[in-house]
């Protein structure tokens, strides 16, 4: 690379023009690169259900260190020396990282998340006492959107520190409910309905968690509410939910 960078610097022969060609051409073949490699990174770290959004801290890192290694040659071409350069941002970075502590957490976190596949986009989760489907992971946040499709901001920080439930997407089953009339006894509604499917799920396939009932809010004719279980396998959850909505509807008059 060296003894390249020399030619093109010696044939030049001080022409700025030259060099300023030669630069323009590879920020040209950088930028197709960075996209190509970016592309087949989301790809890869895609499922069929779940594509990769382009802001993931994953695709980013490499788009930087694709166009930071493009930019570095272009310096290279001028006769800058790249590895006082990247000392001088080393001390500059030690100085900055002091300001930034909270923001450098976040991104160290975001990058052990995604490494480790502690969270991963589609996945079901519990952290921090909010429940829902992971959208995206960013250099700062984890994007989480929950039954009530509300976007919780939450932290890289804390998803590295703090007690992660995950559930697979795939075998999870979500069956919204609406009572006729008002509840008293939400308590024993829930109880009941809970007992009621159980028996009528496991009829299908095996259960991986046992159903729950989550009220979500308070309609004009009665009350709202999703009844959850978690398959053992990914197989008959369509059955499944069927089953459960034939056992808990007779519970769903007044109450």
């Amino acid at each position: 690379m060296d003894n390249l960078v020399e030619d093109i610097q010696s044939t030049a022969q001080g022409n700025v023009l030259y060099l300023v060609i030669i630069a323009c051409v590879c920020l040209l073949i950088t930028a197709p690169v960075s996209h190509f490699i970016t592309r087949f990174i989301r790809h890869a770290t895609s499922s069929d259900e779940v594509q990769v959004p382009s802001s993931s801290i994953i695709v980013n890192i490499v788009r930087v260190i694709v166009w930071g290694v493009g930019i570095c040659a272009v310096l290279a071409l001028f006769g800058v020396d790249i590895t006082a350069l990247i000392a001088a941002l080393g001390i500059g970075g030690i100085a900055l990282s002091l300001g930034l502590k909270d923001t450098i957490a976040n991104l160290l976190g975001g990058i052990q998340a995604t490494v480790l596949k502690i969270v991963h986009p589609g996945d079901s989760i519990t952290v921090a006492g909010v429940s829902g489907i992971v959208q995206d992971v960013t250099w700062r946040q984890t994007e989480v959107v929950d039954i009530d499709n509300i976007v919780h901001i939450i932290p890289n920080a804390t998803i590295n520190s703090a007690v992660v439930s995950k559930v697979a997407q795939n075998s999870l089953v979500v069956v919204p409910f609406s009572t006729m009339g008002t509840c008293t006894d939400p308590e024993k509604l829930a109880r009941d309905m809970e007992s009621a499917a159980k028996p009528a799920i496991e009829a299908v396939g095996q259960l991986a968690r046992d159903p729950w009932v989550l009220f979500t809010d308070v309609g004009d004719y009665g009350v709202h509410g999703k009844l959850r279980f978690v398959m053992e396998k990914p197989q008959n959850l369509r059955e499944a939910r069927d089953a459960a909505m034939r056992a808990i509807s007779p519970l769903l008059g007044n109450n």
